[in-house]
């Protein structure tokens, strides 16, 4: 147990869900946003980046944990795929 009677469970599920759903909701706008230029003939600057292969890593930020490392999509977020393991290491840590 953590501090206050929050197991290991309850806090990585607390953690996740305060960033997924934002990460989502902006992976959806990009991805829409992108479909939408596509359809009407406009591409992307660098084509490359917006692979769909490449969108379900992004999807659940997995895309920074394999190397070489995926790009594309949304590349802020591979701080949010390192932060997820960070999270899920915290609890032992914080037991130590």
């Amino acid at each position: 147990m953590l501090d206050h009677g929050l197991g290991t469970g309850e806090f990585l599920e607390r953690r996740i869900l305060r960033i997924w759903p934002a990460h989502l909701i902006m992976l959806a706008l990009l991805a829409g946003f992108v479909f939408g230029t596509g359809a009407i003939g406009l591409a992307p600057q660098n084509p490359q980046w917006f692979q769909w292969s490449q969108l379900p890593p992004q999807i659940f930020l997995v895309q920074a944990w394999f190397v070489p490392a995926a790009s594309g999509w949304n590349m802020p977020t591979w701080t949010l795929s390192a932060l997820i393991v960070c999270y899920a290491g915290f609890p032992a840590a914080w037991r130590s």
